[in-house]
């Protein structure tokens, strides 16, 4: 099942009247790489798709020079870099690429918003759009369901929450596996980096209390 994400019109819209950078943060695994790829699929014109995850993409975008870029990106209507926050000069390569107008649409995406923001802020100002993605609200479910159905599954939707992947699992099983690891894999990790903490276990219980 796909289910529709509310920004993903908001976010054509844009892309379809201005030509500013459009910047869409969201925490990991909430569908941002799926609803870009989206876009992308449906885009009348050449595009590339680019993870800054990867190392090839971080070699090659460590020189940011004007006839470089124009050598990667021209002849593109719109690029995708996915995980922007992975390149420590991306404010700086937004910028040439709107400024130069090398590529009329560009899209940055990531996981961690503190970080792209600090590195964009100042080289994005006037020059972007931003978008925030979530995991699934009720209201970009109910239309999945039969009333029956949707209020029958509202128990599980409270205990299990609203990640795509959560949501769409066949059992309780299932479900109680991705989040186990959705926590160990990315939640205690980017928020002990991100502040700096050296003791997990109060965090942990921070985060226990919250639930309850």
């Amino acid at each position: 099942m796909e289910i529709r994400r509310e920004i993903e019109d908001q976010i054509r819209q844009k892309l379809k009247t201005s030509q500013k950078i459009i910047t869409l943060f969201g925490p990991r695994q909430v569908g941002k790489t799926t609803l870009v790829k989206k876009i992308l699929a449906g885009w009348k014109g050449k595009t590339l798709y680019l993870s800054a995850e990867r190392l090839e993409v971080q070699t090659q975008l460590a020189n940011y020079s004007l006839p470089h870029l124009k050598a990667l990106f021209g002849g593109y209507q719109l690029v995708v870099i996915d995980e922007a926050q992975y390149l420590s000069n991306i404010g700086v390569i937004a910028k040439i690429i709107y400024d130069s107008k090398i590529v009329p649409h560009l899209i940055l995406t990531s996981s961690s918003s503190f970080d792209l923001a600090n590195k964009t802020q100042e080289p994005l100002t006037g020059r972007s759009w931003t978008f925030k993605l979530y995991p699934f609200s009720l209201r970009e479910l109910k239309p999945y369901y039969s009333p029956i159905e949707f209020s029958s599954f509202l128990d599980q939707f409270l205990v299990y929450g609203l990640y795509p992947e959560v949501v769409l699992a066949p059992n309780n099983k299932e479900r109680y596996e991705i989040l186990a690891e959705l926590v160990n894999q990315y939640l205690y990790k980017d928020i002990l980096i991100l502040s700096n903490l050296k003791r997990s276990q109060k965090l942990i219980d921070l985060l226990r209390l919250l639930a309850y």
